[in-house]
């Protein structure tokens, strides 16, 4: 009894520090958003296309979130550069979020993402088809193989009953045919 309410402090105590942690980082986090602003509100408009695949994407490694937000930074980079290089003005950045081109131009880089996995996606499968459809032709020449050795009874193609039993047991007349010479 002693021990488990040893175990229930030191569990609270590390609720604690992680809550501590976790407002801590989250205080950083809101003043360095503060700090860059105008940086902050260039990305979160551009990187749009990134969030909603990120939000949409249930592929376990998140290939193509990786892959659209790649190329959908590349688009926004230019911009950031730009704006870094002119002391960081707000100005700069609506400037830019209202200019019809730049949009055009970061959302073009994410849908050259969309392309790029939807073009690696096609590519992967056809080899991965193909790879099938050889393995089924080996598979086939094998089965050939053993139904010359051992007969037609290894072929896997016999009638069966409606529990799966094979409804000819004694053998098949070809098969008889074959034991006897």
């Amino acid at each position: 009894m002693a021990k488990k309410k040893k175990k229930n402090k030191q569990n609270k105590g590390k609720k604690s520090i992680l809550t501590f942690k976790t407002l801590f980082f989250s205080f950083l986090f809101v003043i360095g958003c503060i700090l860059y602003l105008p940086s902050v509100v260039l990305l979160f408009v551009g990187m749009l296309p990134t969030l909603i695949v990120y939000s949409t994407d249930n592929q376990p490694g998140k290939n193509k979130t990786f892959t659209i937000g790649a190329l959908n930074f590349s688009g926004c980079f230019y911009y950031l550069i730009n704006i870094w290089g002119h002391s960081h003005p707000m100005d700069r950045a609506v400037d830019y979020l209202s200019d019809p081109m730049t949009i055009v131009v970061i959302y073009s880089t994410a849908a050259l993402g969309y392309l790029i996995d939807y073009m690696a996606t096609l590519f992967v499968s056809s080899i991965l088809r193909q790879k099938s459809l050889l393995r089924l032709e080996k598979i086939e020449k094998e089965k050939k193989k053993l139904e010359g050795r051992w007969g037609t009874k290894v072929n896997g193609e016999r009638r069966l009953d409606d529990d799966g039993f094979p409804l000819d047991i004694g053998g098949d007349a070809s098969d008889s045919a074959e034991e006897s010479a």
